[in-house]
């Protein structure tokens, strides 16, 4: 393995023999580009906060609530046609 570090190894970039590559810090990572393109799968230990639009072409699974506009999607009921409540959904 190679590395690159600061001099109390807070900050270690590792370019490992098998062709990984790992990054490590005690402090945030920043990135800034006007487009950033990830080809293969993403796995995030962690909460994800994001401003802007999201978009997907392809499904999406929740496990846990899910909410939209301060409504669970889980468990969210409709006025129905004859004045009384659907159930909710399945």
């Amino acid at each position: 393995d190679s590395e690159w570090r600061n001099s109390d190894r807070t900050q270690v970039i590792t370019l490992k023999e098998d062709g990984s590559i790992s990054i490590n810090t005690t402090v945030s990572l920043d990135i800034t580009a006007p487009e950033v393109n990830i080809t293969g799968n993403l796995t995030v230990s962690g909460s994800i906060s994001a401003t802007g639009n999201m978009s997907t072409s392809g499904n999406m699974a929740v496990t846990g609530t899910a909410t939209s506009g301060g409504t669970n999607l889980n468990t969210h009921t409709h006025t129905g046609d004859s004045g009384g409540t659907t159930s909710a959904p399945n």
